[in-house]
């Protein structure tokens, strides 16, 4: 009865760790949704509204109505910032793209960026790990840092993260603020939000542990120890690619010798068209094609020759960074420019290293796209 026992138990605690990832992969889904909601929806529409816009403001010659333009561009620009935030707010881009390490350094430049707090931040080489255990690390450790700041009276934090062995990890959240008394940590739901009990709660349900110290008036320190093992791969829906677009030649023969011929790569048609009908009223520059994701824009470089590749970032198939490292390395001599919804330094900087020569915001004002578009021509 006792061997039956114990199985049962075992049985149950198993049961309980894979509800515990499968509760963690639909919460980060439902914010994968949102976040797409944000990013593949309001945020194009509001670019694509700014965009139009700003070319639409070149054109008037009326004062009046053209700082009222100036003004509509300005509130669609911080509408693009604020949609921009909260969609990265929701699911950073950089944690699934990346790892924990990569989110972990995000969240600390975020934290300082958002919220004027300074977190130490002292990483050892980072292990593969399952999906929800990442996402469950990263938000735990989130809410740490929110804690301390809205509570623990202090500007700074430290995070450690280190290997204790072969199967464990520990993450470990400390201060040197107020403190707490843990006797008083509340049950989930008595409290509200993602806190401390419940980071104890779940992360128990995965097969780890939380270890608590803090007193009233000596600071706080949280433990997380989570198991690591080979993290699985993840795999995604299969993406209806439509046709690459080849648009004829706009001018003569002795025009195109001096044009700026243009290939346009974004998987949003929204915003590619909108910004090929700007750029086709602009002297001097022609766009000669349109690519959906980075395998089109590999295969259309070869064929179209263009001058310069305005390359998005995020994009099915292939992403922006792949592609610009695959045609820069066969066809030098094109110019590609990275375009982003995110200011995000380590997306500008993994873009010049792959082989771009500029990297800008799709919330850019235009005047200044043009001008990075006949610069990077007039560097070679």
């Amino acid at each position: 009865e006792l061997k039956l026992a114990n199985e049962q138990l075992t049985q149950r605690a198993d049961q309980l760790r894979r509800l515990a990832g499968e509760l963690t992969a639909v919460e980060q889904a439902e914010r994968k949704r949102l976040s797409r909601i944000l990013h593949d929806g309001l945020q194009q529409h509001l670019v694509s509204a700014k965009l139009q816009l700003g070319g639409l403001a070149e054109q008037i010659e009326n004062e009046d109505l053209k700082r009222t333009a100036d003004e509509i561009e300005k509130i669609l620009g911080e509408g693009v910032s604020m949609a921009r935030s909260l969609s990265v707010d929701l699911c950073p881009p950089i944690l699934h793209d990346g790892g924990l390490s990569e989110g972990l350094e995000w969240l600390v430049r975020w934290m300082r960026e958002k919220h004027r707090f300074s977190v130490d931040l002292s990483l050892e080489t980072v292990p593969e790990l399952r999906e929800d255990v990442k996402i469950l690390v990263f938000e735990s450790v989130r809410e740490l840092l929110f804690n301390a700041l809205k509570h623990a009276q202090i500007s700074r934090a430290q995070v450690r993260l280190e290997l204790m062995g072969e199967r464990e990890m520990r993450v470990t959240v400390s201060d040197e603020g107020a403190g707490f008394d843990t006797c008083r940590l509340l049950p989930a739901g008595d409290g509200g939000g993602f806190g401390l009990f419940s980071i104890r709660e779940r992360i128990g349900l995965l097969g780890g542990r939380v270890e608590i110290d803090s007193a009233p008036g000596r600071g706080s320190r949280v433990a997380l120890a989570v198991p690591h093992g080979q993290a699985y791969a993840a795999s995604f829906p299969a993406v209806g690619v439509c046709p690459p677009v080849v648009l004829p030649p706009r001018d003569t023969a002795e025009d195109q010798e001096t044009t700026i011929r243009l290939l346009l790569v974004d998987d949003h048609a929204l915003f590619r068209n909108g910004l090929g009908r700007l750029l086709k009223n602009e002297a001097g520059l022609e766009v000669v094609g349109h690519a959906m994701d980075g395998q089109e824009a590999i295969d259309l470089a070869g064929n179209l020759k263009p001058h310069v590749i305005l390359m998005d970032i995020s994009m099915p198939r292939v992403n922006g960074i792949e592609a610009t490292r695959t045609i820069h390395r066969e066809h030098p001599d094109i110019r590609i420019i990275g375009l982003s919804m995110f200011e995000d330094e380590e997306r500008a900087q993994a873009m010049r290293d792959a082989g771009a020569s500029d990297y800008k915001t799709k919330g850019c004002v235009t005047s200044e796209l043009i001008a990075a578009i006949r610069g990077s021509v007039s560097r070679q």
